[in-house]
């Protein structure tokens, strides 16, 4: 089976938490997504463009909104 990097994202009212990690646990980017700055989704779809082309494998991205589902203990969305 094949590694995928992972990208993880911590949604909140006003901004996002992105992290990226290669498929050996290494943080490869690290990005606060302000939801009214524009150039902050670009730098966020730059960075995931960037890790599918070195990887040649789409990140995996998991979302997680820990208000939105607090009595899960699992709050996660796959895509």
């Amino acid at each position: 089976m094949d590694l995928k990097p992972i990208a993880g994202i911590d949604v909140s009212k006003y901004f996002s938490e992105m992290v990226v990690i290669s498929p050996t646990n290494e943080i490869l980017a690290r990005l606060t997504i302000h939801h009214n700055n524009p150039s902050d989704f670009d730098r966020a779809i730059e960075i995931l463009k960037k890790v599918e082309e070195d990887f040649a494998a789409r990140p995996t991205i998991v979302i997680s909104s820990h208000r939105a589902l607090p009595q899960n203990p699992l709050p996660l969305l796959y895509f």
